[in-house]
């Protein structure tokens, strides 16, 4: 399980995973530095999905695969500690609650989605003109004191990277 780093080195981690036309799901995560250079990259094999599965997951499925079976297996390729792990799908949204790095949504309101995304844990972030959505860590409670802190290092974070790069600009890379 990542660790988040606050210390020294900051390191971000950009995951999308994608539906590609008669191949299946394939995931990619691109690690950069706070300046934007990358660090590592990693991609999963093209997963089929499983109709069994489909049914016994129901409409949880997408979560399923994004974050438990793709998600997770690229997070535990990266041989660098994430600071923080930023994804642009909404079906990433679960992955706060298998890592120890927060998570951010790029570019997605939890009130124009579906009502299934409204989650009273979403934190709205605004970095240089950039909507973020936070999915706080609910395994992991903490004091409010730490909530903030956790909070303002994040912040200060993805700042820093946001007054370097652009934040979907990664994207376009994986």
């Amino acid at each position: 399980m990542n660790k988040p780093n606050f210390g020294l080195q900051t390191n971000y981690g950009f995951i999308s995973i994608r539906q590609i036309e008669d191949v299946g799901y394939c995931g990619g995560l691109l690690v950069v530095s706070e300046r934007g250079r990358p660090l590592e990259f990693h991609c999963s094999a093209p997963i089929i999905p499983n109709p069994t599965q489909q049914i016994l997951f129901g409409k949880t499925y997408l979560n399923y695969l994004f974050c438990e079976q793709i998600g997770l297996a690229l997070l535990e390729k990266s041989k660098l500690d994430l600071s923080v792990i930023i994804g642009n799908s909404m079906e990433l949204w679960e992955l706060a609650n298998l890592t120890d790095s927060p998570v951010v949504i790029l570019g997605l309101e939890p009130s124009k989605e579906s009502s299934d995304w409204v989650d009273p844990q979403a934190e709205k972030l605004n970095i240089n003109s950039c909507e973020l959505v936070w999915n706080r860590n609910t395994d992991a409670p903490m004091e409010l004191e730490q909530q903030h802190r956790q909070q303002v290092k994040l912040e200060l974070a993805l700042q820093t990277l946001g007054s370097n790069i652009d934040l979907d600009e990664p994207f376009e890379r994986i």
